[in-house]
């Protein structure tokens, strides 16, 4: 569900942070590219285009929602599985291009080691639950094109249930707990097409159109 992939999986790639800062990136070791590798065309950084989600409040517009951009950061960890740092850029509810001022940014680095760290200086907020991974199933075509098709597991934001306050951008951190899915990608020059099954267990049966979907190498 393409909702439920935002709200728990993009829900942290990572911005304003800066993103060499997310360390391991994804939660496990970054080996060195399988000679036969599935995965190695889809490392770098990726940013969606910009989209509102309601997970996020505007607090200075009624808590109407806010815009949003994602981005992560993937790294090979073997020739079948991509590791993520995951963030959300969060803008005002009236920046309906996302090219205004940040106001909030929050990340889940992939790491394990439990951390979370709130900085209401910067607006930030940067959590390790657990690794956020892609893991290689194989081919699939959709709508006439091939994609890759992934396990997705992504880990929760935080190990509490708080509502948190980053600058004027309020959410609860229970609205991003850990999901899984499968996801299909699609690769054209440097732009990335994501797709998504109608459940947790379902295939994709479609590309999206959505912005939140389509992400552009960095």
């Amino acid at each position: 569900m393409q909702t439920n992939f935002h709200s728990k999986f993009l829900g942290a790639a990572f911005a304003t942070l800066t993103l060499a800062a997310c360390g391991g990136g994804g939660g496990g070791s970054s080996a060195a590219p399988a000679a036969s590798s599935n995965v190695a065309k889809y490392v770098g950084t990726w940013q969606s285009g910009c989209y509102q989600l309601p997970l996020f409040s505007d607090t200075t517009n009624g808590n109407v929602a806010a815009y949003v951009k994602d981005s992560f950061v993937a790294k090979e960890n073997s020739g079948t599985v991509l590791g993520l740092s995951i963030t959300q850029t969060v803008y005002a509810s009236k920046d309906t291009t996302c090219s205004g001022a940040v106001q909030a940014t929050v990340t889940r680095t992939g790491l394990s080691d439990n951390s979370s760290v709130t900085n209401n200086i910067n607006k930030t907020m940067t959590t390790g639950f657990g690794a956020n991974t892609f893991t290689y199933l194989g081919a699939l075509t959709l709508g006439g094109v091939a994609t890759d098709k992934f396990d997705l597991s992504a880990a929760a934001l935080s190990n509490f249930n708080a509502t948190i306050l980053l600058g004027t951008i309020q959410f609860k951190t229970a609205d991003f707990s850990a999901a899984t899915g499968k996801i299909a990608l699609y690769l054209s020059g440097s732009t990335l097409t994501a797709g998504y099954g109608s459940s947790a267990a379902a295939d994709p049966t479609a590309l999206s159109t959505k912005p939140q979907d389509i992400f552009t190498k960095q």
